[in-house]
């Protein structure tokens, strides 16, 4: 009975000691603001105009296109090259002596054309343009900080269009346009704007540099003794009376065009056209009048026949 006591004595009484210890312990008290802190810290937030890169890059630099719609176009052109270069040719035979030196060289330059012709090249490029075609159909639904946007491509324009109840900023719709070429395999209609500022820049001083050396060379030429002028040069009276309008390049703050050091623009930004709010856009699309009414003739059906 004695030893039980004892041992429940020990362990009851060391629990204590812990316990009342771990009240006035510093190294305890800090561990527990520490994790409080890390509680409370939260993890920054991804700019919106930053979003998508992953995605972008993730993506092959080309376009999506069908490759059974390649093979059937390069299979057809095949067959017609050939009979377009006999064509030309016995056109050259024919007309030759028969027209003048323009039309002549005109005709020359498409047989040369017809011969470098790549059948798989040209089918690969008529795919393409067939791709960029249906991109009209394709609809990006994107929700920016400032309102939602409803965008698509128009290959005719060169130009992505959008609809917004808002006015969004460039760099929101050069973000959802981002992520428009990574979705629907059209990577290559994205401009990098980061790319384009490199490129301008090294352009700028490339020319400033240029420029920097003529000045130099014209500066080396120049006579160091200047011929005196004979002409006797009269003072201005009345200059600072306010009449009249003082000539523009005394006015403070200008600066000659030749001596402002040059500056190359951005050549190619991504361009982008509002069509208007979201109630405006429609999901069918419109089909002209001059289609509706296009006659189908025989060969074409047999060609819709075939496909």
């Amino acid at each position: 009975m004695f030893l039980l006591t004892t041992i429940l004595f020990f362990i009851t009484g060391s629990f204590y000691i812990k316990f009342f210890t771990s009240l006035f312990d510093p190294v305890t008290i800090s561990n527990y603001e520490s994790s409080d802190d890390e509680d409370e810290k939260e993890t920054p937030e991804e700019k919106y105009e930053d979003k998508y890169w992953d995605l972008f890059r993730s993506v092959e630099n080309n376009h999506s296109f069908s490759k059974e719609l390649v093979d059937q176009k390069c299979k057809e052109l095949t067959e017609t090259i050939p009979e377009e270069i006999n064509r030309a040719e016995q056109d050259m035979e024919d007309f030759a002596d028969m027209v003048d030196d323009e039309k002549r060289t005109e005709m020359q330059s498409k047989l040369d054309q017809l011969r470098q012709m790549d059948p798989t090249t040209e089918a690969i490029k008529f795919a393409i343009a067939q791709r960029l075609e249906q991109l009209a159909s394709c609809v990006l639904l994107e929700t920016t900080p400032v309102g939602n946007v409803i965008m698509t491509y128009n290959v005719k324009k060169e130009v992505f269009e959008y609809y917004s109840d808002c006015t969004v900023p460039y760099r929101y719709l050069d973000t959802a346009c981002r992520k428009y070429a990574a979705t629907f395999g059209c990577k290559p209609l994205y401009i990098d704007m980061n790319e384009e500022v490199k490129v301008s820049e090294a352009k700028t001083m490339l020319l400033r540099e240029l420029k920097a050396k003529e000045k130099e060379k014209d500066n080396a030429n120049q006579d160091p003794v200047k011929k005196k002028n004979v002409f006797a040069k009269f003072k201005t009276y009345n200059k600072d009376s306010g009449r009249g309008v003082p000539p523009k390049n005394s006015l403070p703050g200008t600066q000659k065009v030749e001596d402002s050091e040059p500056t190359i623009v951005k050549e190619r930004t991504n361009k982008f056209l509002c069509l208007g709010k979201t109630m405006n856009f429609s999901v069918v699309k419109k089909v002209e009048m001059k289609e509706a009414n296009k006659k189908l003739s025989f060969a074409d059906f047999k060609k819709m026949s075939k496909k």
